[in-house]
């Protein structure tokens, strides 16, 4: 099985900050005999920012069988355990940040603005700073013809997860801690 770490450093202040957490990323991809890859130009093609560069997920799970995906300012630690091992490779894992902050606002109006409606939608809102993915999920990163921004990318992939019915494997905070949860 082939698969990756991969990481997003765009711009003079994530070159910056890469220089701290990619050295550690490369590690990590070591210790789990994954590839690492830096993606340091957008990929995105006609994005308004650097930011929808996830997208170019959907070609590298075209050489891959599955990817890691690691925001740059995030400090991973050395008894990570290997995500691979904990993500069933049928699910796609991420931080469900909605019982810590509100972003039902962006996601209504994102699908409002892709013509999506999802009666059965229950809340959920899940960060994009931390993904376990596998070659299933593919179209989750599907570039739009049209860019909205609602929060980025974030909103984008929220309304994809649950336009592919995509098995969500909830990830714990701790492999995603966010400021928003010190309050919490």
């Amino acid at each position: 099985m082939k698969t990756a770490v991969v990481s997003i450093a765009i711009g003079n202040l994530y070159q910056e900050v890469a220089k701290i957490s990619h050295p550690r990323f490369q590690k990590y991809a070591e210790n789990i005999k994954a590839d690492f890859i830096a993606i340091t130009e957008n990929k995105a093609k006609n994005a308004p920012t650097a930011h929808w560069s996830k997208l170019y997920f959907n070609d590298l799970l075209l050489k891959y069988d599955r990817l890691i995906y690691l925001d740059t300012d995030i400090l991973i630690r050395d008894d990570c355990p290997n995500l691979f091992e904990i993500v069933p490779e049928n699910q796609i894992a991420l931080f469900n940040e909605a019982p810590y902050t509100n972003r039902t606002q962006a996601f209504i109006e994102t699908c409002k603005q892709y013509n999506k409606y999802f009666k059965n939608w229950n809340g959920e809102y899940y960060n994009t700073g931390v993904i376990v993915m596998s070659k299933e999920h593919r179209k989750v990163f599907e570039t739009p013809k049209i860019f909205f921004e609602n929060f980025y990318e974030q909103s984008y992939i929220n309304m994809k997860l649950w336009d592919e019915n995509a098995k969500i494997f909830n990830l714990d905070y701790k492999f995603n801690r966010m400021s928003c949860l010190d309050k919490f």
